[in-house]
């Protein structure tokens, strides 16, 4: 496989679960041909991307309930910001606006790596 040509830590440590990180390559260290064809590769890799507008707790017995026009109280107010999550991580938080018909997310925050890291699991 390729990423285990390109990096040598998945060989130790097995594919990763649930987050498609490679582990650290220190830029400076490595050649300067392998780096650029490298960071090339990942930078044509497509990730998923969601937008959160909230989270709600719902019984069973009221899932059965709902119909159409029925409605799910979320646990975000209107005036706070969506959460833009890639990969399964918070990455940046926005409002959400409109764009030729269809909605989009106005970034307003983008999310430190300190932060994403303490958010992990």
């Amino acid at each position: 496989m390729i990423i285990k040509e390109l990096f040598p830590a998945v060989r130790e440590y097995g594919f990763f679960r649930g987050r498609v990180s490679p582990p650290h390559v220190d830029l400076a260290v490595t050649s300067g041909a392998l780096t650029s064809r490298t960071f090339d590769l990942l930078l044509d890799v497509e990730l998923p991307v969601s937008v959160s507008f909230g989270r709600a707790q719902v019984q069973l017995k009221d899932v059965f309930k709902l119909t159409t026009g029925s409605i799910i109280e979320l646990n975000r107010s209107i005036a706070e910001p969506v959460e833009v999550i890639v990969n399964n991580c918070v990455i940046a938080r926005g409002e959400v606006v409109v764009v030729e018909g269809n909605f989009g997310v106005r970034i307003q925050q983008v999310i430190s790596r300190q932060e994403r890291l303490r958010t992990l699991h």
